[in-house]
């Protein structure tokens, strides 16, 4: 059995299963030798606090035959505890910041069976010093403390006017990260998953900066 995505979850993950469970839903169901977070009737839930590349060929594979409907946690707000005290995070999550991971699977959504909810959250992040790790810290456990918001999300023309609408028929990413007020990587992973999409078409260029003609 190819157990992806289940049993060593973590407690963010787990904080979410229960929080997102209604009566009547089956719990970690084995589905085609993946085990499966949620089954809801005919719906598979599945609930990803890490890389959407991890379970991109599970995904992939279970949609072709099922209704899956994927569950991704952003942190709006985060609190910080390290050995005794306890601060908030300055950086924010935004919806937007989706596209960080949709990019590992953006042909995912020109599928039927397939739709993502976003969940803002405010969560506790737990960590301890550590020499080996890079800056000096090691994340040692995540914990949901409440939900904020959803944005389910089910086509690529809804994903499209959720980020495009004030924006010109011509745009760059450039133009993208300025609107938007957001980091140019982000801007470029968005019109990346828009494209391959089918609602971002690239048309021609301006010096080095790739335009983009809406659908």
């Amino acid at each position: 059995m190819r157990q992806i995505g289940t049993l060593n979850e973590g407690l963010l993950h787990a904080d979410l299963k229960q929080w997102y469970s209604q009566l009547g839903d089956k719990h970690e169901v084995e589905v085609e030798g993946y085990i499966i977070d949620l089954v809801r009737s005919d719906l598979l839930i599945e609930i990803q606090t890490g890389n959407f590349s991890q379970i991109r060929t599970k995904l992939t594979q279970l949609t072709e035959r099922y209704p899956l409907h994927l569950v991704y946690p952003i942190a709006q707000t985060k609190w910080l505890c390290k050995e005794g005290s306890r601060r908030k995070s300055p950086k924010r999550g935004t919806w937007l910041h989706l596209f960080d991971q949709l990019v590992a699977i953006p042909d995912l959504l020109m599928r039927n069976n397939f739709s993502i909810e976003v969940v803002l959250i405010e969560m506790e992040e737990r960590r301890v010093s550590s020499t080996a790790h890079r800056k000096g810290w090691k994340v040692t456990g995540r914990k949901l403390l409440s939900v904020v918001d959803r944005i389910r999300i089910e086509t690529p023309t809804q994903l499209a006017s959720m980020v495009l609408p004030a924006l010109p028929d011509l745009l760059s990413t450039a133009d993208l990260s300025k609107a938007l007020k957001i980091p140019r990587r982000l801007a470029q992973r968005i019109c990346y998953c828009l494209h391959q999409m089918g609602e971002l078409i690239p048309l021609s260029k301006d010096g080095n900066a790739i335009l983009y003609m809406r659908r």
